[in-house]
């Protein structure tokens, strides 16, 4: 009997290697020089502290200082010769890294070729890690007899690696089948590997191999020596004691330790499998309307909407509800059809129109509805139906963003800027309040002042230029890089450069960016007296700008209102 592990399980330790190899080497080679200094200078210091006590009282203990002067020194110069070897296959691997790379990529025959003329042209740890690598990319085609064939080559080479070799043979040779070569390099694996990021996998791997072996004491033996350490939190992990449990026709410990899987880690694959375990065992049924409704907000949170849609219209379906729960149930399993892009305006009307959260939840899908076929009158009409029977509600602030975005999209500015600056003012705690009100200030100031205003919203004197419209992205997506100097400038006011560049500060401890500030690249500009009249505007001095060879202005920024 074999005992398939899961694909999560699995695929964690593979995609670790990917370009790993090298740059753990150079982890080691940065570490290691510090522990031998460190371990030199102990040794260094105990002689000189124990030498300077024995002149002063019994001189049996010079033997004892003696003794630990060469233990330090013998201790020091086996890690000093360990590092020279780590940073000799480091310097080797810089070639090996992009052919690795490659090989894990792409797995060609070519690149399987050159991956092992390095392995056979060097010694060592730089063989060792060609050989990891070589075994990595046939763990990933499934070639488990030539992946294990490859990690004991990468053994045999070196030592520095040792715990990658037998971890990932004894995987591979317990998908290929051979469950007592895995078990005989995983037993004790933390003790001979006690700083190996494997740690925490070895004993989940042990267990599946010893359920694989018929074994289901050892492995449940193996797992209650593990269960203080946090190998213990993995999903992997419960999922064999639940199975280690059941093979010992203990049901109903298997059956609370499946449940706790499929509660705790609803995403995982071994939730699925734990599912299908409860099933088949008939404690589906013990999951309370709570749990099942935990399960279904879990699906929705993580975008799984195919399932959270089953798990609502299940529990919708259920005798024993009130009429306000199975309605919650339904506007929920809706939300989930809107995400699928299937639901219709007539099913969302005929949702029960409730006063409730329910009922604030139901205006909120009309809303995105009405938005989907660009019916901006309805549109308004549902915002400000909600505003005045749910002023308090969730829903909302949800439907102010996401009619700000509508807006925003549509290039009006105007509306957009209402919709986000009432969710920042409702709703400052709101998980899209902060960046609502970025959108409003920064919309506010590339608005063109009407004619005959003198001051902006802010209160600040307009600059006279005209303001060219931006996406609202984020720093990253204004920033206009690769600039070509050679080619003519565009027709634009001089100071409404198109490479414009701005950076927020905040205020300490606050969590709303209050002000923009002023760069340019050159003080050479004809309208330097304007930008100067306006300098005590601004947080920072002329002095805090920079100068370079270019001799146009970036853009200016006022302070952004309160």
């Amino acid at each position: 009997m074999r005992v398939v592990t899961s694909p999560t399980f699995l695929s964690r330790p593979v995609r670790v290697l990917t370009g790993l190899l090298p740059w753990l080497l150079a982890l080691q080679i940065a570490a290691m020089p510090v522990a031998g200094q460190t371990s030199g200078d102990a040794g260094a210091q105990a002689p000189s502290s124990s030498t300077s006590a024995a002149n002063k009282a019994k001189p049996g203990k010079a033997k004892k200082t003696s003794k630990a002067k060469a233990k330090g020194k013998k201790a020091g110069k086996a890690v000093r010769a360990r590092t020279a070897r780590i940073k000799q296959a480091f310097v080797a691997s810089t070639e090996l890294r992009p052919m690795a790379q490659q090989l894990s990529t792409m797995r060609t025959p070519a690149a399987y070729a050159g991956v092992t003329s390095y392995a056979h042209k060097h010694s060592g740890e730089a063989a060792a890690a060609a050989y990891l690598a070589l075994g990595h990319a046939y763990l990933l085609d499934k070639r488990y007899a030539e992946a294990a064939a490859s990690f004991r080559e990468a053994r045999q080479s070196g030592d520095v690696l040792a715990d990658y070799a037998d971890f990932l043979s004894a995987q591979a040779n317990h998908e290929s089948g051979n469950q007592s070569a895995a078990e005989a390099v995983l037993h004790d694996f933390a003790d001979r590997y006690p700083d190996s990021i494997f740690d925490a996998q070895a004993p989940e791997l042990e267990a599946i191999t010893l359920l694989a072996m018929n074994d289901p004491a050892g492995a449940q033996r193996v797992l209650t020596a593990a269960a203080d350490s946090p190998a213990a939190s993995r999903p992997g992990f419960q999922l064999a004691q639940g199975e280690a449990a059941f093979k010992l026709g203990q049901g109903e410990t298997a059956g609370s330790i499946f449940k706790r899987l499929l509660l705790g880690y609803p995403l995982s694959s071994e939730a699925e499998t734990a599912r299908a375990k409860l099933t088949a065992m008939g404690l589906e049924s013990s999951l309370t309307i709570v749990e099942l409704r935990s399960l279904g907000d879990a699906y929705y949170n993580g975008g799984h909407y195919e399932d959270a849609s089953e798990q609502y219209r299940a529990l919708a379906r259920k005798a024993d509800l009130d009429a306000g729960t199975r309605n919650a149930f339904a506007v929920a399993a809706a939300a989930c059809d809107l995400k699928l892009k299937r639901l219709t305006t007539a099913q969302a009307e005929a949702l029960a129109d409730s006063n409730d959260e329910n009922g604030a939840r139901r205006l909120y899908l009309l809303m995105e509805l009405a938005r989907n076929r660009d019916d901006l009158s309805e549109q308004k009409r549902i915002v400000t139906e909600m505003e005045t029977r749910f002023p308090q509600s969730n829903w909302l602030a949800e439907a102010l963003y996401s009619s700000g975005n509508m807006y925003m999209l549509r290039r009006e500015y105007a509306s957009a800027v209402e919709y986000y600056s009432t969710l920042a003012t409702r709703f400052p705690e709101h998980k899209n309040a902060s960046a609502a009100h970025w959108r409003a200030g920064w919309l506010s100031y590339s608005i063109p002042t009407p004619p005959g205003s003198s001051t902006s919203r802010s209160g600040c004197t307009p600059a006279p230029r005209r303001r060219p419209q931006h996406s609202i992205g984020g720093v990253g997506s204004m920033r206009r890089r690769n600039i070509n100097r050679s080619r003519p400038r565009p027709t634009i006011a001089p100071w409404s450069a198109s490479t414009s560049t701005f950076f927020m500060r905040r205020w300490p401890g606050s969590g709303w960016p209050r002000s923009a500030t002023l760069l340019w690249r050159s003080r050479r500009h004809p309208r330097l007296s304007w930008i100067k009249s306006r300098l005590p505007r601004c947080r920072h001095s002329m002095r805090a700008f920079p100068r370079t060879a270019c001799t146009w202005p970036r853009r200016v920024y006022w302070p952004m209102p309160e």
